[in-house]
């Protein structure tokens, strides 16, 4: 018989929370207001008096337009929390119990998350997808905007992906604003992968041969259960890229070997990228 102990399966979720908080680790709180999503910067605070809420300290100002007076922070509404932790990427979606005000801060009591999801690092790398693997991108504007209408859709192609956002290069026939909200779809028939995501335009270079290059960023995905599921959907598909890149990186490198051979080198030293 095993001796192994069978730990709660909350114990870790508890561990994680009960650092962060005695830590006072910072925290980007997500929320969804009535023009779209907004994020908010703050930290976690120790817990008064033995409570079991989770206390949230916020900034006055945040990073979205809409202040933290917000709609979407009141009590009964859920909020999704990302913060880190050594190596790992923390999100977790949790519901709003209290909110108070004062001296310049605000802050939220929040009732303990079901779980916590951790993510390496590695996969919030930029990942360049392979010659062999194209993946269309869809962009649809979402409500909020002032440059772009509502419905408005831009199609491009993949330049490179992480689970935290993507780059698309596309051709724009119209205006397009930084900070507007796109429903983004992904399709890859060489993976036979489809996804859609919310995400937010961050960045836009100026045109290049008729192209420009957008940079936006996934926002929302730890605010609810279906956001954790494409989350970790995006996360196994930038993993896979990932070993499909690597795969083609020593190809290359053996084929440039075996040619080196022929061509009557005496010695051949291959570094990995």
């Amino acid at each position: 018989m095993s001796t192994t102990a069978i730990l709660p399966a909350n114990f870790r979720r508890d561990a994680i929370l009960q650092q962060v908080i005695a830590r006072g680790t910072r925290v980007t709180v997500t929320e969804r207001g009535e023009s779209g999503w907004r994020m908010h910067t703050g930290a976690f605070v120790p817990e008064a008096g033995g409570e079991s809420l989770i206390w949230v300290a916020l900034a006055d100002d945040p990073r979205e337009p809409g202040g933290v007076s917000g709609a979407g922070l009141a009590p009964g509404r859920e909020i999704g929390l990302t913060f880190r932790r050594g190596h790992k990427k923390c999100i977790c979606c949790c519901t709003i119990e209290r909110c108070e005000s004062g001296g310049g801060v605000t802050r939220i009591g929040l009732r303990r998350p079901r779980q916590v999801q951790e993510l390496q690092r590695r996969v919030f790398e930029r990942t360049e997808p392979t010659k062999d693997c194209p993946i269309e991108v869809e962009l649809r504007a979402l409500p909020g905007g002032t440059s772009t209408s509502t419905g408005a859709v831009i199609r491009g192609s993949l330049i490179d992906i992480s689970a935290g956002g993507i780059r698309v290069r596309a051709n724009l026939t119209g205006k397009i604003e930084v900070g507007a909200g796109y429903l983004c779809s992904l399709r890859s028939d060489a993976v036979r992968m489809a996804l859609t995501v919310e995400a937010v335009l961050r960045h836009a270079e100026a045109p290049v041969d008729g192209a420009a290059s957008l940079g936006l960023q996934f926002i929302g995905l730890e605010a609810s259960t279906q956001g954790y599921e494409k989350l970790l959907g995006l996360a196994r598909f930038v993993k896979s890229l990932q070993r499909r890149t690597a795969r083609t990186v020593e190809q290359d490198a053996g084929r440039t070997g075996v040619s080196a051979v022929k061509s009557g080198h005496d010695r051949i030293h291959t570094r990995p990228h």
